[in-house]
């Protein structure tokens, strides 16, 4: 009896071990068939995601294009117009009275010698200050226009003890 289930026993070994073979195969064979799929679905991803990586790349160079593009426009723009202040500018002051008198006075020194002193003197507007007196006949000026007056008669003392004409 005890031999009969040794028997029995290695039989339904066997048979599990075979059986656990089996199992083991399916399992391996599902196994790399899942492991097939999966990688299939993943190079699927990869590819959708590469051509999606491609399509906004190139979305976001057209943008670039188009800020570069109006950028430059803009630049131009500026450019033009700093351009045309600019002449402006040089126009008028070239045509300003100011300017001619100069070139004019810079024309006549034509012996090289140190230009005349002309004196373009515009005083202020101002309103006077009256001060009455006691007679109350006399009016004197604000002190400012003394400052200037004296200020003045120093500076073209100074420029007489050169011996510089003053016109």
């Amino acid at each position: 009896m005890n031999q009969a289930f040794q028997h029995d026993e290695n039989l339904l070994t066997r048979s599990q071990n075979e059986r656990l073979a089996e199992l083991t195969r399916e399992f391996q064979a599902n196994e790399g068939k899942l492991s097939r799929e999966h990688l299939e679905q993943l190079e699927i991803w990869r590819a959708s995601l590469q051509r999606e990586l491609s399509d906004r790349q190139r979305n976001l160079q057209l943008e670039l294009k188009e800020i570069e593009t109006k950028l430059t426009r803009e630049l131009r723009y500026f450019d033009r117009e700093s351009a045309r202040i600019k002449m402006r500018e040089e126009k008028m002051l070239g045509q300003s009275p100011i300017w001619e008198a100069a070139k004019s006075i810079l024309n006549n020194n034509s012996n090289n010698s140190v230009p005349h002193l002309h004196v373009f003197f515009s005083p202020p507007n101002l309103k006077y200050d009256t001060i009455v007196s006691p007679d109350r006949n006399s009016i004197k000026a604000p002190e400012m226009e003394q400052h200037l007056n004296g200020g003045l008669h120093d500076f073209f003392g100074e420029c007489s003890k050169e011996n510089r004409q003053i016109h």
